[in-house]
Order: C-alpha cells, then sequence, then structure tokens
C-alpha cells in the first residue's frame, strides 16, 4: 500500500483524536496497569457500539483507532495486510482548493479566447460626421407634436483655448485615471461589479472618457451588457488610433452641457457669457458636474441640485490634488450663475427660456410641458446627440383630446390673471400618461409643477390627501374600517420615542368618537394621527414607497398629514393602484422609439405591474374613499358615476389637491397652488379660501366628465369589511374609566351649543405644552375666515400643532 505524504513525516501527520486515545490505550496495556487496562476496555467497548450506528466505511477506521495495536486479549487486529493501520485520509482543504484553481484557470482562459473573438470581430468605424436628421414626436392618435432639429450650437476648440481648471474639473468628476488606462479601466470595472454583487444594485461610474465618447459618437445610449463590451471594445481600438490629447479634446468639443450646448466653448458662452480660456475653477466645476445629466441640474432650474454637483466637484479637484482645501471651500460659497433676462420660477430661483427648448415652446402650448418631460426622457436614455440628430420617431401615450379637457376644466375655473396655476396628471390601468398640464404658460417658466425634480421643481405638500397611504397600511396590517378612535378638535399625542405631539383637526372640529370610514369622509386628523402612531410611523412611509411615490418621505409622524412633498405625477400613479385593486403601474410617456433605419430601440403598452395590495384590501380602500365624494370633504368632485378620492389642503392654504379615480380605468390629480406657495397664499380666491374640496375638486370634475365620455360606466367591488377592531368606544371628552391609561389627551371638548366659526385666536382648554417654535399662525390675516386657524408644518416635525384637510 502506498502511504500518504502524511504517513512520512516525524510524527506521521496530524493525527486524529481516535489516534490518540488508542496510542495512549497501548502505553497504558504495556504498563501492565490492570485498573488502566479496565478502562481502555471499557472505551473500547462504548466505541464499538457506537461504531455499530455508522456505515462500513466510517466503521473499519473507527474501530482500528479504538483499539490500537492490540485486542482486548493482547492480540493484533485481524484485517488485510497483517492488522496494518489504514491509510490517513488527506485534508479535503487541498485537492477542492486544486479543483477550484483548475476551474478558474479555465474559465479565464475561455474568458481570454472569447474576449480575443469579440476584440477581433467589432471595428471601429472611421471618423466620419453622420448628416444630421430630425427627430418627431407624435401624440397617442400619431398625430405630429413637434419636430426635434440637429442643428447645433458648437465651436471647436483646442485643449490650448481651455483653461487648466476647466481640464481639471472634468477629470476629477469623469475620470481621473484618464491619462493612465488603456480606454477602459479594469480596476473599476471590478469593484464596481463587487459593489453590485455586495449591494444588489446595479453597477455604475464604470465608463472613462474614452467610453464616453464612443457611446456618443458610435454606440448610443441603449442600457445593455452587449453595448457595454462592444463600447468597452471600440475604446481600447480608439485608443490606438489617437492619442490621449487628441482624445480628450474630441471629447470636450462633443458633450453635450444642456441649453442646446456642444462642446466647452459654447457651454462656456451659454452659461456664464465668456470663453471657455476663462473659466475659473467655480465656472469649471459646475460644467463638469453638468456632463451626466444637463438636463437635471441646470442651476436656473433646480439651483439646490445643482449647487451640490458643484460642490461635489470642487471637492472631486480637491481630492485629485488640482485645488486646495482653501480654494475648494472659497469656491463652494460663490453664487450660482443667472440668466440676465429672467422670471421668477416656482422654488428655483429664476429662469430664462433656454436656446434648446425653442422649438419646444413653437409646440402646441398645451402640450409643451409633456413635450419638454419627454424630451427630457430621451436625452437621458439616448443621448442628446442622438435625440437631435439621430432622426428617431417617439410615439408618446399623451391623449390629445384628454389635454385640450384639462386645460379648458382650468381656463374655465382659475383662468383670470393672478390666479393660482394649476398642473394636472391623468394616467390610466394601463399606466399610460394621457394627459399632463405643468403649468400656465411655458414660456414664463420652464419648470414642470406636475412632476418633481426632474421637471426642476421639488414636489408640493399633498395635505390630507397623503391619509389614504396610512389608511392602506393599517388595512395591510390587518386593522378593520370599523375601528373607532376619539375625535376631538385638539388632541396630545404621546409618541413612541418620548415627547408629545399637538395634534388639530380642520377648523377645530370636533367629531366625538368616529370609525375609520367617517375618518376618512370627514378628513379627522385627529383620529389618523392615532392610527398612524397605532399602525407605525414606518409603515406609513413604507407604504407610500410601495405605492409609487418617488420622493424621500422622512418617517417622521406630521407625513399623514401630508407635510412633505410630492409630485401631481406620483400621486395619480399611487392612486392608480387602488384603483387597479392593488397592482401599482409604473407611469410610462413613451410606447415606441424607432429609429432612422426603422429598427424598433423601445416598445410597451403599459408600465410594469406588481402587486402592492390584496384585492379585498383595495376594494375597502376603495370603499372608504367613496364616502370622501358621496358624503365627505370632496362632495365637488361628483360626477355622475362611482369614484372614490381624497381632498388635500396643506401649510396655511400653499397647496390644494383633490386625487381621484375610477374603478379599473382612469386616475387624476389635481393640484391648485401658487408657484412660490412660502410668498403668497390662497386665503382670497374669487372670495374663498381655497381647500382641497373647492377648486381643485371642480376643476376634477369638470374635467373627469369629458375624461370618461365614451368609456363604460364601471363600479367598485362589494366587500365586507375584516379585520382587528382597535380604538375606543367612549366619549373622549367622558370622563375616563377607572385605571383607562390612553395614549391621547384631548385638549379641548365640543361645547353644548358646538359653532360653526370657532374664535379667530386659537386659545385652546386644558394644558398643552408650547410649540418648540412660535407658532406662524398667530392671529389671522384680516382676510382670513375665522374658522380656521393654522399652525405652519414642519418638515422636520416634531411634535408641533398641525392642521390639514
Amino acid at each position: 500500500m502506498n502511504k500518504s505524504p502524511e504517513d512520512d513525516r516525524p510524527n506521521g501527520g496530524v493525527r486524529r483524536p481516535s489516534d490518540r486515545r488508542a496510542a495512549s490505550s497501548a502505553e497504558r496495556q504495556t504498563s501492565g496497569n490492570s485498573a488502566d487496562h479496565g478502562a481502555v476496555e471499557q472505551a473500547t467497548t462504548a466505541k464499538v457500539g457506537t461504531s455499530a450506528k455508522l456505515s462500513r466505511s466510517q466503521r473499519k477506521p473507527d474501530s482500528t483507532s479504538a483499539t490500537g495495536t492490540t485486542s482486548k486479549a493482547g492480540k493484533a487486529p485481524k484485517g488485510k495486510a497483517g492488522g496494518k493501520p489504514k491509510r490517513k485520509k488527506r485534508i479535503p482543504f487541498l485537492p477542492r482548493f486544486r479543483w477550484i484553481l483548475l476551474t478558474f484557470i479555465l474559465l479565464a482562459a475561455v474568458a481570454a479566447i472569447g474576449l480575443s473573438y469579440i476584440f477581433s470581430k467589432i471595428e471601429l468605424p472611421p471618423d466620419v460626421d453622420t448628416p444630421p436628421q430630425t427627430s418627431f414626436i407624435y401624440d397617442s392618435k400619431g398625430s405630429e407634436l413637434v419636430q426635434l432639429h440637429g442643428e447645433q450650437n458648437r465651436t471647436i476648440i483646442s485643449l490650448d483655448q481651455m483653461s487648466e481648471p476647466l481640464k481639471q474639473a472634468v477629470l476629477a468628476t469623469e475620470d481621473r485615471t484618464f491619462f493612465d488606462h488603456k480606454g477602459v479601466d479594469f480596476k473599476a470595472w471590478i469593484r464596481a461589479g463587487w459593489e453590485a454583487l455586495t449591494s444588489g444594485d446595479p453597477a455604475r461610474g464604470t465608463s472613462t472618457l474614452t467610453q464616453q465618447y464612443v457611446k456618443l459618437v458610435y454606440t448610443g445610449g441603449e442600457r445593455t451588457y452587449t453595448r457595454k463590451v462592444k463600447e468597452a471594445v471600440m475604446a481600447v481600438k480608439l485608443e490606438q488610433r489617437h492619442s490621449k490629447q487628441e482624445i480628450f479634446a474630441l471629447y470636450l468639443n462633443k458633450v453635450y452641457f444642456g441649453r442646446g450646448a456642444y462642446g466647452v466653448q459654447a457651454a462656456s458662452k451659454a452659461y456664464f457669457g465668456k470663453d471657455a480660456k476663462d473659466l475659473g475653477p467655480g465656472e469649471a466645476s459646475l460644467l463638469a458636474s453638468l456632463l451626466r445629466s444637463p438636463e437635471t441640474a441646470d442651476p436656473l432650474r433646480s439651483p439646490e441640485r445643482a449647487r451640490a454637483r458643484r460642490d461635489a466637484s470642487l471637492e472631486a479637484m480637491f481630492e485629485m490634488g488640482a485645488l486646495t482645501r482653501e480654494s475648494a471651500d472659497a469656491h463652494k460659497k460663490l453664487d450660482m450663475v443667472e440668466c440676465p433676462s429672467s422670471t421668477s420660477a416656482p422654488r428655483s430661483g429664476v429662469t430664462c427660456v433656454l436656446p434648446q427648448r425653442q422649438e419646444v415652446i413653437a409646440a402646441a402650448g398645451v402640450n409643451a410641458y409633456f413635450v419638454d418631460y419627454v424630451r427630457q426622457y430621451l436625452i437621458n436614455k439616448y443621448t442628446a446627440e442622438r435625440v437631435f440628430k439621430g432622426g428617431l420617431k417617439v410615439y408618446t401615450t399623451i391623449d390629445p383630446g384628454l389635454q385640450s379637457a384639462a386645460r379648458s376644466a382650468i381656463d374655465s375655473t382659475l383662468g383670470a390673471p393672478g390666479d393660482p396655476e394649476v398642473a394636472i396628471v391623468t394616467v390610466d390601468s394601463d399606466g399610460q400618461v394621457l394627459a399632463m398640464i405643468g403649468g400656465r404658460d411655458y414660456k414664463a417658466s420652464q419648470v414642470n409643477l406636475a412632476v418633481g425634480e426632474e421637471g426642476g421643481g421639488s414636489g408640493r405638500q399633498p395635505g390630507s390627501s397623503f391619509k389614504p397611504f396610512t389608511l392602506a397600511s393599517a388595512v395591510h396590517s390587518g386593522i378593520s374600517l370599523k375601528s373607532k378612535f376619539a375625535g376631538p378638535g385638539k388632541m396630545k399625542l404621546k409618541l413612541p420615542g418620548g415627547g408629545t405631539w399637538d395634534v388639530k383637526n380642520y377648523g377645530g372640529q370636533s367629531f366625538g368618537t368616529v370609525d375609520l370610514m367617517a375618518a376618512t369622509a370627514n378628513s379627522v386628523n385627529t383620529v389618523y394621527a392615532q392610527l398612524e402612531l397605532e399602525d407605525g410611523v414606518d409603515k406609513t412611509a413604507k407604504m407610500a414607497k410601495e405605492l409609487g411615490i418617488r420622493s424621500d418621505i422622512k418617517e417622521v409622524p406630521s407625513i399623514v398629514l401630508g407635510s412633505q412633498e410630492v409630485s401631481v405625477l406620483d400621486m395619480s400613479v399611487a392612486y392608480l393602484t387602488f384603483a387597479n385593486r392593488g397592482k401599482r403601474t409604473e407611469a410610462i410617456v413613451v410606447t415606441k422609439v424607432v429609429d432612422s433605419s426603422g429598427k424598433i430601440l423601445e416598445e410597451a403598452s403599459q408600465g410594469e405591474r406588481r402587486r402592492v395590495l390584496e384585492e379585498n384590501e383595495a376594494d375597502q380602500l376603495n370603499m372608504a374613499l367613496q364616502g370622501v365624494v358621496t358624503n365627505g370633504t370632496g362632495k365637488g368632485a361628483a360626477i355622475g358615476r362611482p369614484v372614490a378620492g381624497k381632498t388635500g389642503t396643506a401649510e396655511e392654504y400653499g397647496d390644494a389637491w383633490f386625487v381621484g379615480y375610477t374603478p379599473e380605468q382612469l386616475s387624476t390629480a389635481v393640484w391648485v397652488g401658487y408657484a412660490e406657495s412660502s410668498q403668497k397664499k390662497m386665503t382670497n380666491v374669487h372670495g374663498k379660501q381655497v381647500s382641497g374640496g373647492t377648486f381643485p375638486a371642480s376643476i376634477w370634475s369638470k374635467y373627469m366628465k369629458d375624461a370618461v365620455k365614451g368609456r363604460p360606466v364601471t363600479k367598485f367591488k362589494e366587500v365586507k369589511l375584516t379585520g382587528k377592531i382597535i380604538g375606543t368606544t367612549e366619549d373622549p371628552c367622558a370622563s375616563p374609566s377607572p385605571g383607562a391609561s390612553p395614549v391621547a389627551t384631548p385638549v379641548d371638548c365640543p361645547t353644548p351649543t358646538p359653532s360653526e366659526s370657532p374664535s379667530p385666536s386659537p386659545s385652546p382648554a386644558g394644558t398643552r405644552s408650547p410649540p418648540p417654535s412660535p407658532s406662524p399662525s398667530g392671529s389671522p390675516s384680516p382676510t382670513a375666515s375665522p374658522r380656521i386657524v393654522r399652525a405652519r408644518l414642519k418638515r422636520e416635525i416634531s411634535p408641533e400643532q398641525v392642521e390639514a384637510r
């Protein structure tokens, strides 16, 4: 028998515990110690008993090990080769490691052969500019909305005509190892791949400047692994054809910076009115920060986002050694660029008519905001080069009839000079955006009030139209709509983490003890605040995200009352989940894109769907939200067929909403407010204080009556209420039951003769902790109704008096 390498070691290799026991047993037998011999015999018997339970292959070596070289009678153990010990097993790790290493080598060899083959097959086209072709955007009926022309604002300059800070800013922001790699940064690929593997997020930020140039000129913006491999191969070949300096200059003269400007010279003129050679670090860092997504980081549309990106670029320059710490910090303090001739823009400082949008403005006015939204979508997906020069045919979801109906409903309700702005979005059951009104006048402001940051805004506070997300979470958690809660005009709620939260109903109205159906119809803040704390603030935030809210929702108690900003588009999508009986459907604005050769680049008739709520859960929510229109705060939204929805009023009449839907058909969100709501409130619009049940509900009703024409009348499903009944059945203003320990304390109770118009200046009864900061409401203005006394909602909230409806 061949011996293993371990048998030749001085100690016979690493011995197992059974080997050591056997050796010890033999030594004790040799010494003639009878007591030890008896112990060995007992150990041997026990070992044999255990071995009987094992397989034959397991039992043989154990038997030998247990008895050692002598048996109970002192004889050599029986077996082959005169009882010669079995060869010890190899340590299993070594052969496994060899197989793993061999497999890795084989895979690497196969990959190398494959890459060599791919490298030989992918050719780099000659450096020839393709003649520009006009792209077309069509509505859902096939009619042309706008042409995107191929004319470009570009001036070719050499690297010597570009300032050193500009070149350093681009390298620091986009590709710090540009002068070290050969076209592809394999270390970045490995790092990004590992991050994607461990985090579950797709790999990003691996493209070098050379790869970005290849994408601009040769491969386009298609996001597939095949395109990525092709891009990498072509980048390597491009570096074999051109020097680093040549590629750097080609890139800087080709890339799109927004505002219709291609290349750094045109961008310098468009943003700063100066040549590229005169740009300093602050200006250069701004241009560099635009490269990834110029449409969404223009300082005239999104100053906060633009500043954050510029500062990140300055920080990158410091890390690369292009700026000192002091210089980087000093440039972060500089103001952003302003437009020479500007008009006010909603929450965006200033704005102006940007050159690249002239063709959008030339489109039919009612479609301008939608066309601009589609244009941004296309640029982000296919690059500006391809959109404006590639001869694309883009078919969209917009319905011209619904667009006209929406505009008509707005103009007939709030069409006078000085009236608030109105934004409307309608999505159908497939997620197709059929209507989008983003503001009154695109020429005055390109900020799309119907969308969030991607439109240049930041969203609006939804008020009580956010409450259905708390209700959805509660029903999903098994809480019954029959649950009852105290609904006094004011309450002091104990927060789970300590402290208290003062909550107030709209107008200070008390509702006694009500179930969740009535609390929804009448938008009772004090009930919903208790429900949220009972179910969990984190669950409300999570449910909002699940239903379709994409903005950053912080897990603070005030979210149930709509203190955080959302977009009109997201609200219409979230409520569509209710209309579709629990299935969330992503919104789409493009159904098909065809390139100049006739190749279909993308095609979709409906958005991606996934279930968020069970059908029975959604049906219960629909029952509750129908009550808002039939006998609650949204009576003005009735259209003569089954509808459900919710009103919302927030921040001292700064934002007013009605969001509603027909069963499995259309979901429409209507927002009304002034562009700069922090400066102007809707306390007196045509003699009214604007809440969700006034102009928003009226516009929704007028518009939806036209929108549903020709569509069959659908009904909501009958449903039986299920779940656990929680809350209280006692009158909140009655004497507490002995031993009761409520989580909420009524601050005031209804008088024997309740009044529709409480005192203008609140004088709460009982003991109430003052808010952490002075209440902005104080005494209402002379134009405010004495019925309404509001406390400003804090986004970070905290335990402060709030009111929404």
